[in-house]
């Protein structure tokens, strides 16, 4: 799946199911200012004025490790943001601000992937039975 696929397909239904309104709350291709340069998070979903999490999301084939960890830690760290979400649509990682340290190994909280949360909810399904 390419990037803009993971995010019409995953995260837009992801970003409403968690309870955000996508037209008040969610803002995509936020800007943000790094030094002399201008870069876009996908997503940025804000309850004020500030940007409460950040989302970016990935192609199905990108792996979430280096690099993209970095870059979402940059724009958080760059704004104050304190919440990030990778994924490439099928790995998640939940990253937190860690203002001692600009290193994205840091700052991953949690990892999870949609067959897990799919397992379990197949397990909770049955065991209700």
């Amino acid at each position: 799946m390419n990037e803009k696929n993971v995010e019409f397909k995953i995260i837009q239904p992801l970003i409403e199911i968690l309870g955000w309104d996508l037209y008040m709350d969610v803002e995509s291709e936020y800007t943000v200012q790094v030094g002399s340069k201008r870069y876009r998070v996908d997503y940025a979903l804000s309850v004020g004025e500030a940007p409460d999490i950040f989302v970016e999301a990935k192609s199905s084939s990108s792996n979430l490790n280096g690099e993209y960890q970095d870059q979402l830690t940059s724009y958080m760290h760059q704004t104050g943001t304190d919440w990030g979400l990778l994924t490439n649509g099928n790995r998640f990682q939940i990253l937190k601000l860690n203002v001692e340290s600009k290193l994205a190994d840091n700052s991953v909280l949690a990892e999870f992937f949609i067959g897990d949360i799919e397992q379990e909810h197949l397990s909770l399904a049955n065991s209700s039975d």
